[in-house]
């Protein structure tokens, strides 16, 4: 039975490593300062962030797809980083 049971990560906690990439659509420049705000806060509550090179872009994409497959990959799998997450949900943000 053990093996069907959910593993849930540790919380996160001052001093964790959070890295932020865009495995779709970047951060447009006119949201940046939304974004900046975002990592601001993460950095102020105690949390190194690491910011992806994927993350900021001006069209429908952060970039290439293997650029970005890459840099996600190796997010998930360099062991000091606790957690991963995107600039946004889902959907790209409306106009």
């Amino acid at each position: 039975m053990a093996e069907h049971m959910v593993r849930y990560p540790k919380p996160l906690q001052a001093g964790d490593t959070i890295a932020v990439t865009a495995p779709s659509a970047g951060c447009e420049p006119r949201h940046q300062g939304r974004l900046d705000f975002a990592l601001k806060w993460l950095r102020d509550k105690g949390f190194e962030v690491i910011e992806g090179n994927c993350l900021r872009g001006g069209t429908q994409v952060s970039a290439p797809v293997a650029e970005r497959a890459a840099e996600l990959n190796a997010f998930l799998t360099d062991a000091p980083i606790s957690a991963v997450v995107p600039p946004w949900g889902g959907r790209r943000p409306s106009t």
